[in-house]
């Protein structure tokens, strides 16, 4: 019954990942989007004001911030456009919560099931468990 119920907590997480992935891209997306217009507005920042040194230093530091966080969301945003066009054809979260429901309704039959012994009638059972 554990092995059931394990498979059922997997399945559960299968199906939250596969559901948040449109939202996760399209937030990523957005993410993108906002750090390439931070790294324009510094670098016409840094075109059209002269900068002393200790003030070049602060916006080169702030660019290599910026592009840092951008890298790290596009690296993201690719991890998950590949898992989603993966799954796109073959797995849908439909079908997953359809599994689930089936696999929960498993889960909850085989705790209450009962058996009437057929041929040998003298065996008494206390407990089904």
């Amino acid at each position: 019954m554990e092995d059931i119920k394990q498979f059922e907590k997997d399945l559960t997480f299968v199906r939250n990942f596969l559901n948040k992935l449109p939202e996760e891209a399209t937030r990523l997306s957005k993410l993108i989007s906002c750090k390439d217009r931070e790294q324009e507005d510094l670098l016409h920042h840094i075109e059209f004001v002269k900068l002393p040194a200790n003030q070049g230093y602060t916006a080169y530091k702030r660019l290599h911030i910026i592009r840092n966080e951008r890298r790290e969301a596009k690296d993201l945003f690719e991890v998950v456009k590949v898992t989603r066009d993966l799954t796109k054809d073959n797995i849908s979260v439909a079908s997953l919560s359809t599994a689930l429901g089936s696999v929960r309704k498993i889960i909850n039959n085989s705790s209450s099931k009962k058996y009437t012994p057929r041929e040998i009638t003298d065996l008494n059972y206390i407990s089904n468990k």
